[in-house]
């Protein structure tokens, strides 16, 4: 579990197993209150070097309940080169909040 912080909105990223070898993650984003978050997120997997493997990221709209989400990697084909994905707030709320971070995990 990992847990990423920017202003208001904290995320929290759980590991769900894999399918078809692609790794599988429950995104769910809150305001630090425990609030409901209404904002859109992109997803994107990124090569060793920092790249961004495929250019059409996921994109979600969290307004559910729980304001979870589970997204699936898109299948690469050399693994040993998969270091992480970047993340994008585009919004939250009214405001216009935009930040990059990026996630690795063990090989």
């Amino acid at each position: 579990m990992r847990f990423e912080l920017y202003g208001k909105v904290v995320l929290e990223l759980n590991s769900v197993g894999a399918i078809n070898s692609a790794p599988q993650f429950s995104i769910k984003i809150s305001r630090t209150g425990g609030e409901r978050c209404y904002c859109t997120f992109k997803v994107s997997p990124l090569d060793v070097d920092g790249k961004v493997v495929n250019e059409e990221s996921d994109e979600f709209v969290f307004e559910k309940e729980d304001g979870s989400q589970t997204w699936k990697f898109p299948p690469i084909t050399n693994k040993s080169k998969w270091i992480g994905y970047k993340t994008l707030l585009l919004s939250e709320d009214t405001l216009s909040l935009k930040c990059y971070f990026a996630i690795s995990w063990e090989q």
